[in-house]
């Protein structure tokens, strides 16, 4: 009862602090409002002179916007003539809150009649109901104290009376010396609603006043930064510090406008002052913890996390936040050791959660990463484009039906983004495409292996991006896979497409395969014709001696891969190799884009003419030489007489002036060949993007089939080994 009786009688101002102290008193007291009765009656018995007792509640009462159980308190005190001027004012006050204004305004004017020293009162109204008509009564008598002019000069700064706001607030200046903030409380409404230039005004009006508290200077020091006063913004964090030692983060917020303008290093050194001198908070720490680790100082990185965690037990991400960073350098298992972290100790927010449930899926932790996106969903509502994101790392063996059960939950109203539409969309035509792809190709022959489980195989490689000279299963062989991303491709293709099939004649065919690859043209067409003699062409050193050591490997006899790129001339030429999709690979400028942002390297290699490799019937030419088709055809000349049957994958782009798909077909049509254009068999797995008809300036190819007999009844015949 002691405390009550200090903040009832003692305290001698009701300010913020005496609110904060009244409402953990009545925290600790659930009954505190019987106690608070009771003891303002007694001190009323024993003490005549006692008054704003029960005002005093009504203050606390009205602050916690119970208004109507306030003005009961407060005309406890009227009643009994208990209250002072003050109090009556603020019951006042209390009355407008209520929309009884005309009492309001009459209790006010008793008020100012009976004590020509009250203040304050049309004031304290005005601005409990945001009407500037009200307040400038006081102003107009000369009621108002500075201190609360200053409060005044806000609502007429908010009703568009800013000249008469800053007058105001100079006129409280001058009358009290200790004011101080008065420009900043102006300028504050502008800084919440993000307009910079009018609150940096304010504040540099307060800033030449000399009137600024301590705290107010790091906002004024992020404004000068924001306009470009880079030197004078540091100045005042500097002086900031100075004046209040307990400040934080000062150099940091102008370390937050670096970022906003990816000014990665600048914000780094910002925010390092602040660390070397200890006045990060903990949840800066995490902020300055991301810039080391974009730095490279992972090791720094990972300890400012863990102080941050221990300083703050409440923050999340840290760690996670570090994952990202190795989610977008494509290093995928550091970067789900690092959102592990923060998943074990229960630190992840809903958005990361979902960034670690695709982590957790490319890593093959399936069951794991549909539970956290189910989780992640459940925690956050807004979410959207979780479990597409999912999709494509989803195991192979649930096929198109749990692929459809997949995408139910993002197939919800407002649970996914266009480009997550896109991604199922996607996912669910590649994966319809492959099972028809399959079967069809099943239906046309018996055969004693299992084109699923190959293409299953080449699609798990291809998630992983598996690269580099492993022996995977195709058809009745095994190749030496460059990239597995290519061979998938490649794969659907030839085998389950079977874009090179053709009817062979009475003898051992014989094969021109123009851009070879790793060989899978050359085990297809052995696997459909095992005589044949296979001519094959590879231009690209690594892919080259894959394919080679693939045709050692399966003891394929008659077939010769030669290290040449085919062009019209016999000489060297520049080649250029993709080494993220080395079936991409050319001697054209198709991959200018590649070759500026530096994945294509280039190496000198021979060139020669396809004619003189043509001295006899060709069963079979195929052409897939990115971007140089044209100028083969036209060299061949004559020796196209000799060509039965054909494929060419055509590419065009804005610099393949000499691959013009008009001259290609004319000269086919000129040496008697029939042809069809047809989209690539990967086109059935893409998206299109809308416009994309009309973008002119990009590349894109076609399949062109010729051939000059009848068209073969089938695809697969029973001379398959």
């Amino acid at each position: 009862m002691n405390e009550l009786s200090n903040l009832l009688w003692t305290t001698p101002t009701v300010n913020a602090e005496w609110h904060r102290a009244f409402a953990a008193w009545c925290e600790e007291a659930p009954d505190w409002m019987n106690q608070a009765a009771s003891l303002i009656e007694q001190e009323y018995a024993r003490n005549t002179m006692a008054h704003d007792g029960y005002s005093r509640v009504g203050c606390f009462m009205m602050e916690q916007g119970a208004f109507e159980e306030a003005l009961i308190w407060f005309e406890k005190d009227v009643a009994q003539q208990r209250a002072s001027w003050w109090q009556q004012l603020r019951c006042a006050e209390c009355l407008g809150a209520l929309k009884r204004l005309p009492q309001a305004v009459d209790l006010i004017e008793r008020v100012y009649a009976k004590y020509p020293e009250a203040r304050n009162g049309f004031a304290m109204l005005g601005i409990r109901l945001q009407r500037a008509d009200l307040v400038r009564r006081d102003v107009d008598e000369c009621r108002l104290t500075p201190g609360y002019a200053l409060n005044v000069a806000v609502l007429f700064s908010q009703s568009g009376a800013q000249e008469e706001a800053f007058a105001l607030i100079t006129q409280s200046y001058a009358a009290d010396p200790s004011l101080h903030d008065g420009f900043v409380r102006v300028a504050r409404p502008w800084l919440e609603a993000r307009d910079f230039v009018k609150a940096l005004a304010g504040y540099r009006l307060e800033a030449e006043a000399d009137r600024m508290s301590a705290v107010h200077r790091l906002t004024y020091a992020d404004l000068l930064a924001r306009a470009g006063e880079w030197n004078a913004a540091e100045a005042e964090v500097e002086r900031g510090y100075r004046e209040d030692s307990r400040l934080h983060n000062g150099f940091a917020r102008l370390g937050n406008i670096c970022l906003l303008e990816n000014r990665d290093s600048e914000a780094l050194e910002w925010y390092r002052r602040d660390a070397v001198a200890d006045r990060l908070v903990a949840s800066h720490r995490l902020i300055y913890a991301d810039l080391l680790a974009r730095a490279g100082a992972w090791d720094a990185a990972e300890a400012e996390v863990s102080r941050a965690y221990q300083e703050n037990v409440a923050l999340c991400d840290g760690f996670a936040r570090l994952g990202r960073l190795r989610l977008a350098e494509k290093k995928y298992d550091e970067a789900l050791v690092f959102c592990r972290r923060d998943l074990d100790a229960a630190r992840l927010t809903p958005p990361f959660e979902m960034i670690c449930a695709e982590l957790l899926a490319r890593a093959g932790e399936w069951t794991a990463a549909r539970k956290l996106a189910e989780k992640a969903y459940a925690r956050d509502a807004s979410l959207k484009n979780v479990f597409s994101r999912l999709l494509p790392w989803r195991p192979d063996e649930d096929g198109l039906s749990g692929l459809l059960s997949l995408c139910l939950p993002d197939l919800a109203p407002g649970r996914s983004t266009v480009n997550g539409l896109k991604q199922m969309a996607l996912q669910i035509r590649s994966e319809a495409t492959k099972q028809a792809e399959v079967a069809i190709a099943l239906e046309q022959g018996a055969v004693d292996f299992d084109l699923t489980a190959q293409y299953q195989a080449l699609q798990r490689a291809a998630k992983a991006e598996k690269s580099g000279g492993g022996l995977m299963p195709v058809l009745n062989a095994e190749l030496y896979v460059a990239c597995a991303r290519d061979a998938l491709i490649q794969f659907r293709e030839i085998v389950l497409a079977q874009s090179y099939h053709f009817e062979r004649g009475p003898s051992a065919p014989v094969i021109i395969d123009g851009g070879a690859n790793i060989g899978m043209a050359i085990g297809y067409f052995k696997w459909l014709y095992p005589d044949a003699r296979i001519i094959a062409f590879e231009p690209h050193p690594g892919v080259r001696e894959l394919c080679r050591e693939s045709v050692k490997h399966n003891h394929w006899s008659d077939t010769e891969v030669y290290p040449y790129a085919l062009l019209d001339q016999d000489d060297e030429v520049t080649f250029n190799m993709l080494d993220a999709m080395p079936m991409g690979s050319g001697v054209t400028g198709r991959l200018t884009e590649s070759q500026a942002a530096g994945t294509v390297r280039q190496v000198r290699i021979p060139c020669r003419r396809l004619s003189s490799f043509i001295n006899g019937p060709v069963d079979f030419l195929k052409l897939d030489i990115e971007g140089a088709e044209t100028r083969v055809i036209r060299e061949l000349g004559d020796s196209l007489s000799l060509v039965r049957r054909g494929f060419i994958e055509y590419h065009y782009g804005v610099e393949s002036d000499a691959n013009r798909l008009s001259e290609l077909l004319a000269l086919l049509e000129a040496a008697g060949f029939r042809y069809r254009l047809a989209d690539p068999p990967a086109a059935a797995t893409s998206m299109p993007t809308p416009g994309t008809c009309l973008a002119f300036d990009k590349p894109w190819s076609c399949s062109i089939f010729f051939q000059r007999d009848e068209t073969p009844k089938g695809p697969l015949n029973d001379k398959r080994s």
